[in-house]
């Protein structure tokens, strides 16, 4: 994932940039990174099966996954259309309120995404393995330390960016 240090970068992006960057950056990026830490808790657990931390830790994993493409579909089908539609389009009240209705659904996902990270920390000891603990298992917690990142990145970029400004459209 492309690692933005000025977060006011975002804030000179024209909207089809900043979506672009979302869905083909960001989106890719974390699918790709869920990809590898589903791999990386499966070798971990082969290596200790016995292990509860790990066998939580995956089937957390396995259900974000499932929401996290659930969410992406959502955004990429009804959210970013209206970011494009929204510059060429009257509003009236109704769809005004819709939109409001719809972001605030968007962020109570984004919340339940954090929530299951606050527990995974939690049950791994903030990612935090043993030291006789196998490599894999060190490596798959590192990893579900960036994962957690990556899914901070595409929150914060939403909610300051893509969702305010289509906020102000639709509230004008």
């Amino acid at each position: 994932m492309k690692r933005t240090v000025n977060t006011g970068e975002f804030e000179n992006l024209n909207s089809n940039e900043l979506l672009d960057l979302v869905s083909t950056d960001f989106h890719s990026a974390t699918r790709e990174t869920l990809d590898t830490v589903d791999v990386q808790l499966q070798t971990a657990h082969k290596c200790d099966p016995k292990d509860e931390e790990l066998e939580y830790a995956w089937t957390v994993i396995k259900t974000m996954r499932g929401k996290f493409e659930e969410h992406v579909r959502k955004e990429e089908r009804l959210l970013f259309p209206l970011l494009t539609v929204s510059k060429r389009k009257s509003i009236n009240s109704n769809e005004a309120r819709e939109v409001v209705d719809f972001i605030g659904e968007l962020k109570e996902e984004h919340q339940e995404i954090k929530n299951q990270f606050v527990l995974l920390r939690k049950a791994t000891h903030e990612y935090e393995c043993a030291v006789d603990s196998f490599p894999s298992q060190k490596l798959a917690y590192a990893q579900l330390n960036n994962l957690e990142q990556d899914f901070n990145r595409i929150f914060f970029v939403e909610e300051e960016y893509v969702f305010p400004r289509l906020l102000r459209f639709y509230n004008k």
